[in-house]
This record gives C-alpha cells, structure tokens and sequence, in this order.
C-alpha cells in the first residue's frame, strides 16, 4: 500500500498495450507488482482498462528508522556524541559530532563505556541536516582492537588524537596530538606536536592501558596537520 504522495512518472502505452507506470513510493512490500487501472488519454477519448504494470522504486531509508545518535556516558571525561559503528567484547567505535558538525572516529575502550543512550531529538535533527548518512560509513582501519587501530596509524603514518584521561596527571599530560612512531608489546612510542604546530624532538611512551579514546579523521588534526612540517623522525 502505497502510504503518500509520490513522484509518478506515466510512460505511455507499451508493447501488448500494457502501461508501464513508474512511482517513487514508500511503504511498499514489493518492488514490482500488476493490476489493472482505468487510464483516460485524451487522444482515446474516453476511459480505458489497461493492464498496467507498476515499477515501485522503494527509497530504503524511508523503510528503516531513523540512524541513532548516542550519547556515551563514561566514568570520566566528557560523554561523547555520535552514530555507533561498531561495538564489540575490545571496543566501541563512534562517529562523533561536535554540535552539529561531523567531527572524527573515535574508538573506545569497551572497558570505559559505562551506558549508551539514544537521544531521539538529536537522531532527528542530524538526520535533517543531512549527516544520516554517516552511520553507514566505516572507519578506514579494522576497528577489532585497540592493539588494531594503533597498527593502522603507525603503518599509514596518520596523526591522530589520543587521550589518557584516566591518568593522575590528566589534566596536564593526558592529551596527546601526534604520531605513533613504534609499536610495543604494551605501549606505543609516540612523537607530539603542539598548539603552536612544533613537533617535539623526542618519543614518549603511551602504555594501552592508560588509552582512554583514540580519535582519527578529526578535522582539527586533519588540518592542522597540513602546516606542522614534516615528520622528524623515522618509523620504527
């Protein structure tokens, strides 16, 4: 049952005089069905009974709900907004939105998340700008582990955000923007840049327990990193 209005485009009368009509529609079981309309044409006259074919052209997003944005409660640190991409027994993958602006992938911990909620208002209004897309749109690195991601930065040399907000020292040395520079059993070593787009000369170590999120595709480090210079040192 055709549930609205829609775009209906008539072909005219083909082959066998049957009318092929060609509807926009949604809330359609099939695809393609048959019956017979009564068409009027004006070059025939009067009302005619075609067999008429119908070619239902079903817009799959109207089939579905709406993606969900989630709000991602945390222990610590600011909950996080976004479309859930993947969510396993490691760890959590977001597209967050700042606002109402797409900002990177963000992977989590599974450890770290504490609740999940839909929030309905925001599904709605980001799909009404147009981002509901999005949620059907994957990370470019296996998002199996954390172990995975960080593999993925260090062998495609993409800076990155990473966070270790659940560090005593947090506040002053739990942000990092950079670039894994080796991989370890239990740590990376990682080189930074700062505010000012200065690579700092050495390498420093970021065990994986204390990652608390990982950020890739931001487009703050994204640009930013168009202007910080090349990278000093080698890949380990």
């Amino acid at each position: 049952m055709v549930t609205r209005e829609d775009e209906v485009r008539a072909d005219g009368p083909h082959r066998n005089g049957v009318l092929r009509i060609t509807i926009a529609c949604t809330g359609v079981a099939a695809a393609h069905f048959s019956l017979c309309l009564h068409v009027k044409s004006r070059h025939l006259g009067d009302a005619y009974r075609y067999p008429t074919e119908i070619h239902c052209v079903i817009k799959q997003a109207d089939l579905l709900p709406l993606p969900q944005i989630v709000d991602v409660k945390r222990p610590f640190g600011a909950s996080i907004r976004g479309y859930v991409l993947t969510r396993n027994t490691q760890c959590v993958v977001i597209r967050e939105f700042d606002g109402f602006m797409p900002d990177g992938f963000t992977v989590l911990p599974a450890s770290t998340v504490s609740e999940l909620l839909v929030n309905e208002r925001w599904s709605e209004m980001l799909a009404k700008e147009g981002h509901s897309d999005l949620a059907a749109v994957g990370p470019p690195f296996t998002p199996d582990t954390l172990r995975s991601v960080l593999s993925y930065l260090h062998v495609s040399r993409t800076n990155a955000k990473i966070e270790c907000e659940a560090t005593p020292n947090a506040a002053e040395h739990g942000f990092h923007l950079g670039r894994v520079a080796a991989m370890h059993d239990d740590h990376i070593d990682f080189t930074f840049f700062d505010a000012a787009g200065k690579w700092f000369d050495g390498v420093y170590g970021i065990s994986f327990a204390s990652i608390t999120q990982i950020v890739v595709g931001s487009p703050y480090v994204e640009t930013f990193s168009k202007y910080i210079g090349p990278y000093p040192h080698d890949d380990g």
